[in-house]
């Protein structure tokens, strides 16, 4: 399978800074949503861009309520039968309330995968065809296809090969090494820290990667074997200057 008919098959594009952007379908509900991040929301001339479900969310719904004769009543007795909770309330009575142009509360307790699922009720609500809207979201790699995964790894990989032997002067075997040392580093810190990225050859952004590295070298020093600290700071090195050169 060619890059283009596998970006095709997953919906992906990457933007200009190197980013995972995929186009979600709408019409369907999708359990893969975990970690992900909105990037925009699109209906006919109207475009939304935030990087948070929590922003994004209640400026669609204002969007909506501007479209549509449905009534402030008729939106607090809106339910869904994946969740007991409304989606709009009257006042700012609990956590996680986000308010709305009309004086109603827009309920922004969920997680990713509600908030699309939470989106496309409210598009059933509000009379809008979810075929006709674009919603683009970034995928961090944990919870990117596998197929994508694999030609990432394998494409990174090799850049990186390339990256220690030019810059470094390492020979095959050396370069093996270190290679083994950092997928060893993937498992054994990332999942110290967040559920998004699982893979130190597979992140997409140089801000991204730069935190993580400084979180895997503090996690190193905390376990206070001087070796393996100065080994980390050394791969975590060679990681830095492979991004910044990447990207």
């Amino acid at each position: 399978m060619t890059m283009d008919d596998l970006f095709s098959k997953y919906h992906l594009t990457i933007d200009r800074k190197g980013l995972h952007l995929y186009w979600e379908s709408l019409e369907t509900r999708d359990l893969s949503l975990e970690c992900t991040t909105p990037v925009s929301f699109s209906y006919k001339d109207a475009k939304f861009e935030e990087t948070s479900w929590k922003k994004i969310c209640p400026q669609i719904i204002n969007f909506l309520f501007s479209l549509s004769s449905k009534t402030e009543e008729e939106a607090l007795l809106l339910r869904t039968d994946w969740t007991k909770q409304p989606f709009f309330y009257k006042s700012n009575i609990k956590s996680n309330l986000m308010p709305l142009k009309n004086g109603l509360y827009l309920n922004c307790n969920f997680t990713a995968i509600h908030f699309v699922w939470c989106l496309q009720d409210c598009l059933d609500f509000f009379n809008i065809p979810r075929k006709e809207c674009v919603l683009i979201i970034h995928r961090p790699c944990a919870v990117e296809p596998e197929e994508i995964r694999e030609y990432f790894k394998k494409q990174n990989t090799e850049k990186f090969r390339i990256y220690l032997a030019k810059v470094y002067g390492y020979s095959d075997e050396r370069i093996d090494k270190v290679i083994k040392n950092i997928d060893f580093c993937s498992r054994h810190y990332l999942p110290m820290f967040s559920k998004s990225y699982d893979d130190f050859l597979l992140f997409d952004s140089p801000a991204v990667i730069n935190n993580y590295i400084q979180k895997a070298i503090q996690a190193a020093e905390q376990e206070n074997v001087a070796k393996i600290t100065e080994q980390v700071k050394r791969y975590m090195m060679f990681l830095q200057g492979f991004y910044k050169a990447l990207y």
